[in-house]
């Protein structure tokens, strides 16, 4: 079962904000590399446009994420707009001041710097409930993980936020009682002030610190490998490098998480992202080493790739351009495989007596040679059924496919039709009726039966059209497969030097993911977590509310939910006359 339980991840959360500070001093480092490189670009009238691009965009990201700076042109249109609406006249009056300033990047006032924000996430790993979650019934055996920020409401109540307290007892109660507990739960943090202190409340989402790369106190990367891959919008060959996790076995297998408001944060903030990152020249070092290692085996599986997907497209190309032939050589080949499982089973029924269940029981008796060819013949009856049921797929998809996009089409016109029908039959007529019933019941069935159809062939069409979204028709099945053999092909020609010279022109413009297998069992064990979380906050709230009010506790909070709908019904009255005086910026 999953748990959840107070802990003291002190030195862990000086970790973590030790890292954050030492990140965001790696990236204002390297936003005056890329200012210094972009200048030299310049200066090269031979220079790559695209590497120029490449570099504007970056110094604009990181002035935004790390200065709060955006473009000049950006907030003069919001200020032009919120001068015509007559809107927010104290957001116009700090945008007018700032566009005072020099420049073509302009400091937003209503912005934090990076270094503000990390304060703020110091406050959540240092005021707030500090938990780990066990999720004992996971898939594989057990996941652990370390969670910081977590708004209690006996943490709340502690520290004198009675407001914030009576809130999560209200949507901690609701939730458990309502079975949605496996939603996310909902935060407090003001991103605009230094303190975790109250806003109007908001949905947050449990974030893994860094992507649950794991990073040093230094703000370092560990690289454990590398992917080379092609990028479908250039065609160019590109790489990534794959870091340590926390959750790998060399780091204790424990998912580090923060709880963070929803929009208090994106994918870009050094904060908790990690961007543009350069490895040093040590780090360097130990990469070039991985590249020189994998390349072999890159370029002999995707030869052994470029076999199979040759295969897959040619057979692809025969049922576009052969649609019978196709189902045809598909037929022969179960055909096939029926004799030669049928021959196999007659040694089978030669060797066994059918039992009272229908099971087939082994004879006694039988010689070590009988034994062995009985043994044989199962195992290659069995061996035979998975190939002719895997071409039994086969042939339901080719037959599913090769007119599915007509018969939509042709199902479409069937429905407008029925849809048609329908609408043409009344019910509060005079009867016998324009369309020849006799009467009010005969007219409601035949309605009734027409709409049964009709609701049959909507249903038929969104599955027809879902499998088509999901699969692909023919032709974009073929696309697909020859992008798969241009990547193949090109990775299994690609040299060392042509690795190494990728990773050269990748460094520094590095982004770390969470990795594809963590992000499936973040989101199979995410909503047990969501869940321990509101029970040990409904928990929280019984405990209090009996020991503060003894029998008026249900009474209590019976009060404290009106006055919850009192506030919230006032919050959406606000925002709808806004709404209505102009448009929302």
């Amino acid at each position: 079962m999953p748990c959840l339980e107070e802990a003291d991840l002190s030195l862990l959360a000086q970790q973590h904000i030790k890292a954050q500070q030492a990140n965001i001093k790696n990236q204002r480092d390297r936003l005056t590399e890329i200012q210094a490189e972009l200048k030299t670009l310049k200066s090269d009238p031979d220079a790559d446009p695209l590497k120029v691009t490449e570099a504007e965009k970056a110094i604009a990201n990181l002035e935004y994420h790390l200065n709060g700076k955006t473009s000049r042109a950006k907030l003069q249109a919001e200020a032009d707009q919120l001068r015509a609406s007559g809107l927010k006249p104290d957001r116009l009056k700090r945008l007018d001041q700032a566009l005072k300033a020099d420049g073509d990047l302009i400091k937003d006032p209503d912005l934090d710097t990076a270094e503000d924000r990390a304060k703020v996430m110091e406050a959540l790993y240092t005021q707030r409930q500090q938990l780990v979650f066990r999720d004992t019934a996971f898939d594989g055996g057990e996941r652990t993980a370390s969670i910081f920020g977590a708004p209690t409401v006996k943490n709340m109540k502690e520290i004198g936020e009675d407001a914030i307290a009576q809130d999560l007892m209200l949507r901690s109660i609701s939730l458990v009682m309502g079975r949605n507990d496996t939603k996310n739960p909902n935060d407090y943090l003001d991103p605009k002030g230094l303190e975790v202190k109250t806003s109007l409340s908001d949905g947050i989402e449990h974030h893994h610190i860094y992507n649950n790369v794991y990073v040093d106190e230094n703000g370092r990367v560990k690289p454990n490998s590398v992917r080379f891959y092609v990028n479908p919008k250039t065609g160019d060959v590109e790489m990534e490098v794959i870091p340590e996790y926390w959750n790998s076995s060399k780091h204790g297998k424990n998912t580090q998480f923060v709880e963070l408001l929803d929009g208090a944060h994106s994918g870009d903030d050094p904060t908790t992202h990690l961007h543009y990152y350069k490895f040093n020249d040590t780090e360097s070092v130990d990469i070039r080493a991985k590249i020189s290692e994998k390349i072999g085996e890159i370029n002999s599986q995707n030869a052994s790739r470029l076999v199979k997907l040759d295969r897959e497209l040619q057979e692809l190309r025969d049922r576009k351009n052969d649609p019978q032939a196709y189902e045809n050589k598909l037929k022969t080949e179960i055909s096939d495989y029926d004799s030669q499982i049928s021959d196999a089973e007659e040694i089978e029924r030669k060797y066994t007596t059918e039992n009272a269940r229908g099971a087939r029981v082994k004879n006694r008796g039988l010689t070590p040679d009988q034994e062995q060819e009985l043994q044989q013949a199962r195992e290659k009856r069995k061996a035979l059924e998975k190939l002719r049921d895997k071409v039994q797929r086969s042939l339901d998809e080719h037959r599913t496919f090769v007119n599915l996009e007509s018969d939509i089409q042709q199902w479409k016109s069937e429905r407008t039709s029925l849809d048609t029908q329908v609408r043409a039959i009344k019910l509060n007529v005079r009867f016998p009726d324009a369309n020849g019933f006799p009467d009010k019941d005969s007219a409601r069935k035949a309605k009734e039966q027409l709409k049964n159809q009709l609701d049959d062939l909507t249903d038929r069409i969104k599955t027809s059209e879902q499998l088509l979204r999901d699969k692909g028709s023919l032709d974009q099945q073929i696309r697909d497969k020859e992008l798969k053999r241009t990547e193949a092909q090109k990775l299994a020609n690609l040299t060392e030097d042509e690795a190494l010279a990728i990773y050269e022109r990748s460094n520094g413009f590095f982004s770390f993911d969470k990795g594809h297998q963590e992000s499936q069992d973040y989101s199979k064990s995410r909503p047990k977590m969501n869940s321990e979380i509101h029970k040990y906050n409904a928990r929280q709230t019984i405990e209090i509310l009996e020991r503060e009010h003894g029998d008026n506790a249900l009474a209590v909070l019976q009060k404290m939910a009106e006055n919850s709908y009192k506030r919230n019904l006032l919050y959406n009255t606000e925002v709808l006359v806004e709404k209505v005086a102009g448009t929302l910026i």
